[in-house]
């Protein structure tokens, strides 16, 4: 049901179409009476109301300043102006102020009862629409997660295209980087405690993982995730303007400590240097790709922070053999 509201300082108008129309089987109601602008903008305080229809000439009020009004604190609220013959050229200002519809006095009941059936159409289609939208941010907000990974494997793999495209995605998917942030790579892999387990134990183990690194780094950094091609867990870390002297390595250590303590099993962690978003995160990524395989077959559990330049010079040669 629509609430309606009816405007008119001529008492006997309001009643007349108050109570000779039905008003239910439009799927209108409950129908509020007012005869004043002051008088109807206290019902609208005090009831939600999808249709006013107001007379355009009214003493202390008129239609037109309760029509801004309406716009101002309720501009979803539709509006249909009554006017009579001489106020043609004052209902055209209205006619710009965007209402709904207007009738010409006296208005027949049928010719009320087509604009406000017209008026109602236009309401649903409008709720249809909002629905669609609520529906769409509701569904990209459940697929964040993939689209954030999704577009950090094309940023490492420099799949990017333009770095306006790149922006317009980073801002859809409500990411807190940009050009020119300072940003550190984090690389995580799980270790042998983990490699007796099924494919979905070892992504439950990722995704518990990837909670704790977020509840740990968060305070400090911006965190974007994703996981890599070779099953590495990846994050870019932004420190945050008032991370103080939040320490990379010290919150690794204690990553390293909860992970052993709450999921029973072992991490090595990589830090890279900060480097320039985007322009540097392709070669840091295959900078700490190359330094992780170098510790193949050695110790486990380790933190490596990745500092020079010199790895990175030999990574880019490596890049252009392939």
């Amino acid at each position: 049901m629509h609430p309606l509201l009816i405007v008119d300082d001529h008492a006997h108008i309001v009643e007349d179409i108050a109570g000779t129309i039905r008003w239910e089987e439009l799927g209108v109601g409950p129908v509020y009476k007012a005869y004043s602008g002051h008088g109807a903008l206290k019902v609208l305080e005090e009831h939600a109301v999808d249709i006013v229809m107001m007379d355009i000439k009214m003493p202390g009020m008129s239609g037109l300043e309760l029509l801004d009004r309406i716009r101002s604190a309720r501009p979803g609220t539709k509006c249909i102006l009554l006017s009579g013959f001489a106020e043609f050229e004052y209902a055209k200002q209205a006619i710009l102020a965007q209402i709904s519809d207007y009738l010409l006095k006296p208005a027949s009941n049928e010719e009320i009862i087509e604009v406000v059936s017209r008026v109602i159409g236009e309401l649903a289609r409008e709720r249809e629409s909002d629905e669609m939208v609520r529906r769409a941010i509701h569904t990209l907000r459940e697929n964040l997660p993939r689209l954030h990974e999704t577009l950090l494997l094309d940023v490492l793999q420099r799949r990017i295209g333009s770095e306006t495209a790149l922006l317009n995605k980073m801002r859809t998917y409500e990411l807190q980087f940009g050009p020119g942030d300072e940003v550190a790579m984090l690389m995580i892999r799980l270790e042998e405690e983990f490699d007796d387990y099924d494919e979905h134990s070892v992504s439950l183990f990722e995704f518990a993982v990837c909670n704790i690194t977020e509840e740990i780094f968060r305070p400090a950094f911006e965190l974007w995730f994703g996981k890599d091609p070779h099953d590495y867990l990846v994050f870019l870390a932004k420190r945050k303007p008032d991370a103080g002297d939040a320490d990379l390595e010290a919150l690794a250590e204690q990553l390293q400590e909860q992970v052993r303590h709450f999921l029973k099993g072992r991490i090595s962690i990589l830090a890279t240097r900060r480097g320039v978003f985007p322009r540097d995160i392709p070669p840091l990524y295959q900078q700490a790709l190359f330094s992780f395989r170098q510790q193949v077959g050695s110790e486990r559990e380790f933190f490596l922070t990745i500092r020079g330049e010199a790895e990175t010079a030999r990574i880019r040669s490596i890049e252009r053999l392939y």
